[in-house]
């Protein structure tokens, strides 16, 4: 894979394993967890080794399926970026977490699968990726703050011609009515056997439905 295809398609699916950064119970709280809600955001990443951003912008939707123990969700991801001319990549993906509360702490765990397709300055390309994440709500004040670590890769299954995608991340989200909140997060994404590495930095809105 080019720089291009690594760096797009790596914002895609952090973008999609952002969507489900957190989900409390409606009744405890400032968190996600157990809530039905839509999302956008968007997100700046700052690349190691090149002067170019990249930009991503998701829109998804979380909904409680098993009341205290699991939600599942759908995101659709647009990134771009410009480096040696423009590439753009579309993602399409489905997300589960399963969390419990513990004296008003919800760890989770959770997994993605999803489908991107990137045009690129000399021709396209499409890939299966799928993800898994960990992570926990933890009430703060008014903000739930969400540490979280994923790994990420495609289905190609071969050494060396994976993506290979650790992210470690953190988020916080702040509720300013009933229905809507605002949110914002930094996450290090790490792309080995590549020099892609790059900082996340995201930002969006929330509102239950």
């Amino acid at each position: 894979m080019n720089l291009i295809k690594k760096t797009t398609l790596a914002l895609g699916l952090l973008a999609v394993a952002g969507t489900s950064f957190a989900q409390t119970t409606a009744t405890s709280s400032n968190g996600l967890l157990g809530q039905r809600y839509a999302e956008f955001n968007y997100t700046l990443a700052d690349i190691d080794s090149t002067a170019d951003y990249a930009h991503g912008t998701t829109l998804s939707a979380n909904i409680p399926v098993i009341a205290s123990v699991l939600d599942v969700g759908a995101a659709y991801t647009y990134s771009w970026i410009k480096s040696g001319g423009s590439a753009h990549a579309n993602t399409l993906a489905a997300y589960a977490n399963a969390y419990m509360a513990l004296d008003g702490v919800k760890p989770f765990v959770g997994a993605s699968v999803g489908h991107s397709w990137a045009s690129l300055p000399f021709g396209s390309d499409n890939d299966w990726g799928w993800s898994i994440h960990a992570g926990a709500e933890i009430p703060v004040g008014a903000f739930v703050i969400t540490p979280k670590i994923s790994y990420e890769d495609d289905f190609n299954g071969r050494i060396g011609n994976s993506d290979d995608v650790w992210t470690y991340s953190v988020e916080g989200n702040y509720w300013f009515s009933p229905k809507a909140a605002v949110y914002a997060g930094v996450a290090r994404v790490d792309l080995h056997r590549s020099n892609v590495d790059s900082w996340n930095f995201s930002a969006g809105v929330r509102f239950k439905f």
